[in-house]
């Protein structure tokens, strides 16, 4: 073999050697540019897939596992596309269940405001009734006072209504101081039969002397 077959077999063999590695070192970009579309595709998908459902179930989490196994993708690969991904839904998440806990919240303090003055009102309602219903009206005490008032009234009061009054007020304090729903009125009858008694003594007192000036 001449000198010139071996510098151009040699020319040849370097020749392949470059080629080889231009095809390699292209073969490398195409591969390394074909993970990087499979990775923004998975992203993607994996984006959708959260924005759609969060946490993800089972069944979703199994499709995104084929996917990503269909595509050559690696775990590593994956858990570092997906972490900060899922860093920031998780803190929208639970920013969102605050906010939904503060709604409910409100709407429960609102709903207990409305169920007190709702039972504030039916309060008034049953004391108002009572009152109409027990007590004498007041141009009635206006009057007796001004009759015994007169030396020489027209008509004498008897005590013993007042005592029956009294009575009556107790008997209906204690069958309604048991129930929360009607204390109020249970107390308003205490006070009345307090207030009874007194008129009850002071009607006696009056009679009494009534009956020594006749």
């Amino acid at each position: 073999m001449t000198q010139k077959e071996t510098e151009y077999r040699q020319k040849q063999e370097a020749e392949q050697l470059r080629q080889r590695r231009e095809n390699e070192k292209l073969k490398r970009e195409q591969e390394k540019l074909e993970h990087q579309r499979n990775l923004q595709r998975y992203e993607q998908e994996f984006r959708r897939a959260i924005e759609a459902e969060y946490p993800l179930n089972d069944y979703v989490r199994n499709g995104l596992k084929d996917f990503q196994q269909s595509l050559g993708l690696k775990s590593e690969d994956i858990e570092q596309l997906e972490r900060p991904i899922l860093t920031q839904k998780e803190a929208e998440y639970r920013q969102k269940l605050e906010a939904e806990q503060l709604r409910e919240e409100e709407r429960l303090k609102r709903e207990k405001e409305r169920l007190e003055y709702q039972h504030n009102q039916e309060d008034e309602d049953q004391i108002r009734k009572f009152k109409h219903e027990r007590v004498i009206p007041s141009n009635s005490y206006t009057k007796l006072n001004q009759e015994s008032s007169q030396s020489k009234p027209r008509q004498q009061i008897n005590p013993w209504i007042f005592l029956g009054l009294a009575i009556a007020s107790f008997v209906v304090a204690t069958a309604t101081y048991g129930n929360p729903s009607t204390r109020i009125v249970a107390e308003l009858c205490i006070y009345l039969g307090i207030f009874f008694v007194f008129c009850w003594l002071i009607a006696s007192f009056l009679y009494l002397i009534n009956l020594k000036r006749r």
